[in-house]
């Protein structure tokens, strides 16, 4: 086993790391945001947005996913 070569990259496989928890982070934290918006939006029935969001989680529900390998 080459631990020069361990020692030498790990600190970057930390870094990597680091960064990877805290995109996670943003991305579920502004995903529950505008999942609250829009909750908000669609509880109250604002006219236009109503519409709007309804479009944008209808669109989001019928979007398959691509399964590769099947």
């Amino acid at each position: 086993m080459d631990f020069e070569f361990i020692r030498t990259y790990a600190p970057m496989y930390v870094e990597a790391a680091k960064l990877t928890i805290s995109i996670a982070f943003f991305g579920i934290l502004l995903s529950t945001f505008w999942g609250f918006i829009c909750c908000v939006i669609r509880y109250y029935k604002i006219p236009v947005l109503n519409r709007v969001i309804g479009v944008y989680i209808e669109l989001s529900r019928n979007t398959p996913l691509l399964i590769r390998g099947h």
